[in-house]
């Protein structure tokens, strides 16, 4: 192998099961025709998709396969601008061509493919080869909301080949502060409790009065997906696995906020319910409320032992300490950017003007 030379390449349709099986040797094994659904509703039904962007970047050596780079367009605003920004996902190397990491981050960070390159949910590796590369990270990409609703189950499988130090405190330790284990155990009753000049309702599709919705409150937010009807019914509705539960919240008729949940099992086989979209006005707190009491009520009626988010604004965390949710600090940021547009630094740095949700990007598709 030494010596052959390295070949960075769009993948095509006839990649596909090459790639599949590459990414089921570095991660958990997925049943390949479920990747290749997830990958035509990622691709051919996204409407960011255009010609200069493929679903990947394969790197090839020796005619194999050695590395893939996956990428997924989104219509952006940022300022007064629209970009169609890439972000990475499916990014994994064999481990006897690690040069081909480095190579396909090269590529896909090339402003041939995009003005500006994301990742949502990059491991410590991809986030140290993006700075690397000049990119920067989000500090508060570092922030997750986890709410706990059934600690016994948790205890169990977070206590499995781990010793000492009692178990509060090291629910404290895992939750991120100091725990009182008796409100924990009490459980929650689910029950939503909401001013009557509002209703939440399930959508089936979003129209034009979600449109009219995004339109109303898109000046809050500086550097975001575009929201529209577009994006919310691909990314919400027409998503080929599990069921997201969506709900508009309406006040005399006019959408306020909308709400998306998904339910699904992790590794410790233990249900969560993660929330993935709770868009309001920036200071609307009083529809944020009701939709994360909505979670909650949704997560407790799915048997969730725990709900996890990312905060609507990083800026305003005491708000959600005060609702229930504990804030977890990872050690790295999962969201880096790399700009290749004339936007300034300046502008992109300023982590006031940027909001992500847990369901943007790769950070939150499940399989099933």
């Amino acid at each position: 192998m030494k010596g052959v030379k390295l070949r960075i390449r769009p993948a095509t349709a006839g990649d596909y099961d090459a790639v599949a099986n590459l990414l089921n040797r570095i991660f958990p094994p997925v049943d390949i025709e479920k990747r290749k659904r997830l990958w035509r509703w990622r691709h051919e039904l996204n409407p960011a998709r255009n010609s200069k962007i493929p679903p990947f970047l394969v790197a090839e050596k020796n005619e194999r396969i050695a590395g893939v780079h996956g990428l997924v367009p989104m219509l952006f605003k940022v300022g007064n601008n629209t970009l169609t920004v890439v972000c990475s996902c499916d990014y994994a190397v064999q481990p006897d061509a690690r040069s081909a990491g480095m190579k396909l981050k090269l590529a896909a960070f090339s402003k041939e493919i995009s003005p500006l390159h994301l990742s949502t949910s990059a491991n410590r590796a991809a986030n140290k080869i993006t700075l690397a590369l000049g990119g920067k990270e989000l500090e508060t990409g570092k922030l997750k909301l986890l709410n706990v609703l059934k600690y016994h189950r948790l205890i169990y499988s977070k206590l499995k080949g781990k010793t000492g130090g009692g178990i509060a405190r090291f629910l404290g330790t895992i939750m991120g502060g100091p725990l009182n284990l008796y409100s924990g155990l009490r459980g929650h009753t689910g029950k939503l409790e909401i001013d009557p000049a509002y209703k939440l309702e399930p959508v089936s599709a979003f129209d034009q009065k979600h449109d009219d919705f995004w339109n109303g409150i898109s000046a809050d937010y500086d550097i975001c997906v575009i929201r529209d009807s577009r994006y919310l019914n691909w990314r919400y509705i027409q998503y080929p696995f599990g069921k997201i539960q969506c709900r508009e919240l309406l006040r005399d008729e006019n959408v306020k906020g909308i709400l998306a949940v998904h339910h699904s099992i992790d590794e410790d086989g233990l249900r969560f319910t993660a929330v993935l979209e709770t868009l309001v006005s920036r200071n609307d707190n009083k529809s944020l409320n009701i939709l994360l009491q909505q979670a909650v009520k949704a997560a407790v009626q799915n048997g969730s032992h725990y709900i996890t988010s990312a905060p609507h604004d990083p800026q305003n965390l005491e708000y959600y300490r005060k609702i229930g949710f504990r804030i977890k600090t990872a050690e790295y940021s999962p969201f880096t950017y790399k700009n290749n547009s004339p936007i300034g630094e300046n502008f992109l740095a300023d982590e006031r003007r940027w909001y992500f949700s847990l369901g943007d990007g790769d950070i939150c598709y499940y399989f099933e």
